[in-house]
């Protein structure tokens, strides 16, 4: 590939991440808005059911019908599965209702750092110096987010509760992420979408359990299409189309300057809130940036070393 050919390929990927981040940014608001009408077992059955098709059209295209072979892993793919799209998707949407789209944004931004502590209490892998003080930095950032600088508040009431189940579908997400490492040999599109389906299968399968108990409610047709654009834009554009724009970027770019160009997603998040009419506190304009800061440090530091390790 010539140089021209590869700046070009990789302002491309640049301009798909930035797509990505401003589909993110508008998917957290809008969900808000559709479980104003319908609850999360139904709202996760309708977009998780698109963006599953869409997949696994997808991936039989690409890679034909044996990609569909789970090879014997089929209880640890639906663990993972279900880790990643039901916990997450529910959880996290669920939690809606208690906070803001711009706290759980925050807390998913964390993801990364989340996993270095995950593996640091799971297996041991103590993240190097800088990947811990930027954790700790990145921790104080969310605690002025969610309590609001009002610690004693946050405790007696608040978005403490919501924004401690974003924390729990975040570790779900991370579990899902890790999973990757226990298919090798598969491709990323046939994890995800493999992944997707058991998830989604869950989801159906809870939310067929859950309404004859009346926990889950059945939406009305007419709500149902009132909010369909809102469910098809969530489950095709943030879901579908933004995961292969992210692939294409940690293709093109490598994994760090993408999740570089990710840490704006909060902002983005933030700024479609204050659109809304839910504009944030200074104070959580300032943990949201501290959080933003420490993410990025340690990514620019991540580069540094790979740079200093390529080229011992």
């Amino acid at each position: 590939m010539s140089a021209a050919a590869e700046a070009r390929g990789k302002g491309l990927a640049t301009l798909g991440m930035v797509i990505t981040v401003l589909f993110w940014g508008t998917q957290l608001p809008l969900s808000q808005h559709v479980l104003q009408f319908m609850d999360q077992y139904y709202f996760g059955v309708l977009r998780y059911g698109i963006g599953a098709a869409l997949f696994a059209a997808t991936l039989w295209w690409r890679e034909g019908p044996r990609a569909f072979a789970t090879e014997g892993k089929g209880v640890l793919l639906a663990l993972h599965g279900c880790a990643g799209f039901m916990v997450f998707g529910l959880i996290v949407f669920w939690a809606l209702y208690y906070t803001s789209p711009g706290h759980v944004s925050i807390i998913m931004a964390l993801q990364p750092m989340l996993t270095a502590f995950w593996l640091w209490l799971t297996r041991g892998r103590r993240p190097n110096t800088h990947t811990a003080v930027c954790i700790g930095v990145a921790f104080v950032g969310l605690a002025l987010v969610i309590t609001r600088g009002d610690f004693h508040g946050a405790i007696s009431g608040g978005s403490l509760v919501g924004d401690a189940m974003a924390l729990v579908g975040a570790v779900g997400w991370i579990a899902y992420t890790l999973g990757a490492q226990r298919f090798p040999g598969w491709s990323p599109l046939r994890y995800t979408t493999l992944a997707c389906l058991a998830g989604t299968a869950g989801i159906m399968a809870l939310t067929l359990l859950l309404t004859p108990l009346g926990v889950a409610r059945v939406p009305s047709a007419e709500t149902v299409l009132a909010q369909l654009p809102a469910i098809v834009y969530i489950g095709v554009f943030p879901f579908y189309v933004a995961i292969f724009l992210f692939a294409i970027a940690v293709s093109r770019l490598g994994a760090v300057n993408t999740l570089l160009i990710a840490n704006a997603t909060p902002v983005a998040v933030f700024a479609v809130d204050a659109l809304r009419g839910r504009m944030p506190l200074p104070v959580e304009w300032a943990g949201s940036a501290i959080v933003i800061a420490a993410l990025v440090v340690s990514n620019l530091l991540d580069r540094r070393q790979a740079r200093a390790a390529s080229a011992r």
